[in-house]
């Protein structure tokens, strides 16, 4: 019987040696699809990559517009500020040229202030 399935399958046109070169492609076929797969698996990382490094770009922007408007306030506050402190140190000088030409009357407001504050609080009156 295998004689006649060996004559059979030889009449038909297929032979033991036809079924290996075909498995034989077949292998071949199958490592290239795998190749090809790696490829496109390493294609698909870097362009992933790509978009990684685009998001963190944005990101990094968004960042730097973010530190830019943040220093821009501060740099706000601290003109609002120096101004303020500047203006109140002008006070404090007027304050001062004003007890330097006229000391008699700074030391008579300064104890009328207290006597009222020490009447208001209830200090120095009868016990």
């Amino acid at each position: 019987m295998n004689t006649e399935s060996a004559q059979n399958s030889q009449s038909e046109g297929v032979s033991a040696e036809d079924i290996r070169e075909e498995l034989s492609a077949l292998k071949d076929n199958y490592a290239e699809l795998l190749r090809d797969h790696a490829e496109l698996a390493a294609m698909v990382a870097e362009l992933t990559s790509d978009k990684i490094d685009e998001s963190d770009n944005e990101a990094l922007k968004k960042a730097r517009d973010n530190i830019e408007k943040i220093r821009n306030k501060l740099n706000d506050i601290h003109s609002r500020v120096s101004s303020t402190v500047s203006s109140r140190k002008e006070d404090v000088q007027r304050f001062k040229e004003h007890i330097e030409h006229n000391p008699l009357t700074t030391v008579i407001a300064a104890f009328a202030f207290g006597y009222i504050i020490a009447r208001i609080l209830g200090l120095g009156g009868r016990r």
